[in-house]
C-alpha cells in the first residue's frame, strides 16, 4: 500500500501514466481522471471520496469536451478547500494566473527529472498537515475530557449537596 494517494487532473491518459510509475517508484499512488465531468464540482466531490491527500492538476484540459480549464478547477478547489495541497502541471513556459494558488508548479516535459524535488516537497508538506491535524486530535480529546470531568463534578456536587 502507498503512502500517499494524489488524483490526476488531465485530458491526456499518457501523461497520467507516465507521473503515476514515476510515483509509484516513490510509494505515491495516483487516480486518473480519464472522462472529466461536466460538473466541475464532481472533480472536487471525488477528491473528498477517495480521501486523496493531494491534486495534480494540468492548465489545458482541451481534448476533453469541458468549457473549464485547470485554472478553473483550481478556483473550484480552493473555494471549498484551501489547505489540499495542489500541485500544477504546464507546458507553458511563464504562468501568471493563480499561480500562488499552487503549491507546486512544474513544466510536464520537466516532471520526470525533477521528480525527486516534487516528491520531498509534496512530502514535506502532507506531514507538516498531519502533524497540524493530530495536534488539533489531540487538543480536541483534551477539551472532550475535560468536559466530560468538569460535568462529573458537577454531578456528584449536586448529589453532595442533595445528601447534606
Amino acid at each position: 500500500m502507498s503512502k500517499y494517494l494524489g488524483m490526476f487532473v488531465d485530458d491526456d491518459i499518457k501523461n497520467f501514466t507516465s507521473i503515476r510509475r514515476l510515483l509509484a517508484l516513490k510509494d505515491i499512488d495516483l487516480l486518473p481522471y480519464q472522462d472529466l465531468p461536466i460538473d466541475i464540482n464532481e472533480i472536487y466531490r471525488n477528491a473528498l471520496n477517495h480521501n486523496v491527500d493531494f491534486i495534480i492538476i494540468d492548465y489545458d484540459l482541451g481534448k476533453q469536451p469541458v468549457k473549464y480549464t485547470g485554472i478553473d478547477v483550481l478556483k473550484n478547489i480552493r473555494e471549498q478547500d484551501a489547505e489540499i495541497y495542489i500541485i500544477y502541471l504546464t507546458n507553458k513556459d511563464f504562468v501568471q494566473d493563480h499561480i500562488g494558488d499552487f503549491d507546486q508548479t512544474i513544466k510536464k516535459k520537466d516532471f520526470a527529472k525533477e521528480v525527486d524535488n516534487v516528491v520531498k516537497r509534496l512530502v514535506r508538506a502532507l506531514s507538516r498537515d498531519l502533524s497540524l491535524k493530530n495536534e488539533r486530535e489531540i487538543e480536541n480529546s483534551y477539551e472532550l475530557q475535560k468536559k466530560y470531568l468538569d460535568d462529573r463534578i458537577a454531578i456528584l456536587k449536586k448529589q453532595l449537596k442533595s445528601e447534606e
